[in-house]
């Protein structure tokens, strides 16, 4: 009977592990398709603005967060010159089919073109680079291209870059930090392990919801910064407590250390994520699709860390004592 628990126990660790395992590739590999649907839109649902957006769209094929700029300054040119430079920039526009000119003005020597697409910020700004590629092979190389999309298109790369150098920095400072209060062993990774598993979780989970609701470009941020936080968290309270039963309980079983660690710094945990999903899910009140998928983000990550902590720990502790 005993051996069948035993038997039992191992499956059981076996199958959360493997669960997480799926959960969080399937969350790693979500990722990007969270971020094309991500948007740094603040309309609001049945607002003056919101209802004039739809009739944009849907009668004349515009975005107002899609609009791009082309300025080309000629100084000092006769009519005749400048109309056939109009006629030159609308051509190299429409080597880009997804773009269409809906005004185009020549004001202080400066040729001012204003160019829209019907497609949101971020799948407007794939369409910067054709146009500036177009207006290059049209001698237009002097000519810049301003706007939301093709701010989104320069600024992204370096933000993304300015994040990752940031996140480097927290896991080698957290390496340092949990090397320093558990010393050099396996135990260390854990909270990392706990952190990844989390935070992979959340993202799938988003970019589920982002299929029906709005989500804000800085979802990804948020997640990873609460996560990261509450994965160390949660992981260092568990270990410290059990290494204390350990101590206290020297010829207990592993699976009866671990009984005894989650009956107290479990239960510590799952007060800890009620209360903060409690808190940040207070946003999903705001009747603003911005604030509110900040609101959805907020409350998942702890809801995930703690079911992380509460199964996916205590099955590597006890795999791994």
């Amino acid at each position: 009977m005993l051996a069948r628990m035993t038997n039992f126990a191992v499956r059981a660790r076996i199958i959360v592990l493997l669960t997480w395992i799926i959960v969080a590739t399937a969350g790693f590999f979500s990722t990007q398709d969270l971020n094309s649907r991500l948007t740094t839109s603040l309309s609001v649902p049945g607002s003056e603005s919101a209802k004039a957006e739809s009739i944009l769209n849907q009668g004349f094929g515009e975005n107002s967060e899609s609009l791009i700029t082309i300025t080309y300054r000629f100084g000092t040119l006769p009519k005749s010159d400048i109309e056939a430079l109009m006629k030159k920039v609308e051509l190299a526009i429409t080597q880009v089919p997804q773009l269409s000119m809906i005004q185009q003005r020549a004001i202080a020597g400066t040729l001012f073109t204003i160019v829209t697409s019907d497609k949101d910020l971020t799948t407007a700004s794939e369409y910067v680079d054709p146009l500036r590629q177009s207006l290059q092979s049209n001698k237009l190389g002097t000519a810049l291209v301003t706007g939301p999309p093709a701010i989104y298109k320069d600024v992204q790369p370096l933000l993304d870059k300015d994040l990752q150098r940031g996140q480097l920095i927290a896991i080698f400072s957290a390496f340092i930090l949990l090397v320093l209060i558990l010393g050099f062993s396996f135990a260390i990774f854990l909270p990392l392990i706990l952190a990844v598993s989390s935070i992979a979780a959340t993202l799938g989970a988003l970019d589920l919801l982002s299929r029906h609701f709005l989500m804000v470009l800085y979802i990804p941020s948020v997640v990873e910064l609460i996560g990261f936080g509450l994965a160390i968290d949660y992981s260092l309270l568990i270990l410290h407590r059990f290494r204390s039963e350990s101590k206290r309980n020297p010829n207990s079983s592993n699976p009866e250390l671990i009984s005894l660690t989650m009956q107290t710094a479990g239960r510590t945990v799952l007060t800890s994520s009620l209360t903060i999903t409690l808190a940040l899910s207070t946003l999903l009140l705001v009747p603003v699709p911005f604030i509110r998928s900040l609101g959805m983000a907020g409350a998942l990550v702890p809801i995930f860390s703690a079911l992380a902590s509460l199964t996916l720990l205590p099955a590597l502790l006890a795999l791994f004592g």
